[in-house]
């Protein structure tokens, strides 16, 4: 029961679990809509995508981290994310609405609302269950997240019309998440030890959660911003990129225990101990390694057989969605470590890098799906993990 509660196994399989639901979503989407609606709903789900792990999850890090070490309460409030989630839904949902990508979805409101509502509700609950070390009850909010979105989709595939059920698998699984978690995370918090933080901290963490959403999900945006590129196109590379990112589920349960672990032990202490993440990096990176490279091979029969036509994406870009997820795992571990740490400015700097330099090459292309553009998709989680891995390295020779 102890390893249920405290190892990174229940959460990795929760997110196996969540994985599994949004793919059976993203291949139910071309049976159940045309190539044009599916496009819209792909959209929807990239910004709530972005939304929950670009903000609602580094503000349940922060809160985590902070209950991990000791502190009765998180000083970032609840209404700090409802007030971005009512911020979003007011000005990115109306300008994403105006993309021709969304303009044949009539529920893409409803989808991307639903969406963000459900991510205030899950992040809130999940930190105060990490904080507490109750992973088994934050696992089964995943498994429950899972579940209804299983049922949504398979429902959509059933009705006549499904496109509002299609639509409210999106968000209505988190909203149902957050519920279960409700009367879990109570547990007296372990003794505080040396919890630092700055009024920096929050910004910092969603800055480095956005650059890890725009490397790896801002692309459909981007792709639906130039205009010039055919929706059923931009629904394609939406599956593709989903498809890719499998791999990236893995992170959550290493990066968690990572974080949990490092809130406990104090600030001044992981440092000393930074070679202690190496471990929980490379497992990671191998596992993502391992489940990447068969979705490479078989992705060509794959995504032709979902889209139902020939899906149109050159090696290059299949190759470099796959190398660009197990980076991302890494560097995502790496993120947590750093959060725990009490030093979220290292992380923030280092995917903001990542971005820049993705977006280089992404604009150069101009929506042309080529070489350069394969390079952007690549180069922002690589060039991320090399500079958090260059400071791991250095504090080790400093600190080890």
């Amino acid at each position: 029961m102890r390893r249920w509660r405290t190892g990174a196994s229940a959460i990795g399989l929760g997110n196996a679990l969540v994985a599994l639901s949004v793919a059976g979503m993203l291949i139910a989407g071309p049976r159940v809509l045309d190539a044009a609606p599916f496009a819209g709903l792909g959209v929807a789900w990239t910004v709530t995508t972005v939304f929950g792990f670009g903000l609602a999850v580094p503000l349940e890090q922060v809160w985590t981290r902070r209950l991990a070490g000791g502190m009765q309460r998180g000083s970032v409030a609840l209404w700090t994310v409802i007030a971005a989630a009512v911020i979003v839904f007011a000005v990115v949902v109306p300008w994403a609405s105006r993309s021709p990508a969304t303009a044949a979805f009539p529920a893409f409101a409803m989808a991307a609302g639903s969406g963000l509502a459900g991510w205030v509700a899950a992040s809130y609950m999940r930190s105060s269950l990490a904080g507490r070390g109750d992973l088994g009850r934050y696992a089964v909010t995943l498994g429950v997240e899972a579940f209804a979105r299983l049922l949504l989709v398979l429902s959509a595939l059933l009705a006549p019309d499904g496109t509002w059920l299609l639509a409210a698998s999106v968000g209505t699984p988190l909203l149902a998440a957050g519920c279960a978690g409700l009367g879990g995370g109570h547990e007296p918090p372990p003794v505080a030890r040396d919890v630092r933080h700055s009024a920096l901290e929050a910004p910092y963490v969603i800055g480095a959660a956005f650059g890890y959403q725009a490397c790896l999900n801002g692309m459909p945006l981007f792709l639906s911003s130039f205009g010039t590129i055919p929706a059923p196109l931009v629904g394609t590379f939406v599956l593709a990129n989903s498809y890719f990112r499998v791999p990236t589920v893995l992170a959550g349960g290493f990066a968690t225990q990572t974080l949990v672990r490092a809130g406990t032990l104090g600030a001044g202490r992981q440092r000393i101990r930074s070679h202690d993440v190496r471990g929980d990096v490379l497992a990671a990176a191998g596992w993502a390694t391992a489940l990447g490279v068969p979705l490479l091979l078989l992705s060509g029969p794959v995504l032709s057989e979902l889209v139902g036509r020939p899906h149109g994406l050159g090696i290059f870009v299949l190759a470099a969605l796959s190398a660009s997820s197990v980076a991302a795992v890494a560097a995502a571990v790496l993120t947590a470590f750093f959060v725990g740490n009490a030093r979220a400015r290292v992380p923030a700097v280092a995917w903001s890098l990542g971005t820049l330099a993705m977006m280089v090459p992404v604009a150069r292309a101009g929506g042309h799906l080529g070489a350069g553009f394969a390079v952007g998709i690549f180069i922002g989680p690589c060039l991320t993990l090399a500079v958090l891995a260059v400071i791991l390295f250095r504090d080790g020779r400093i600190h080890g």
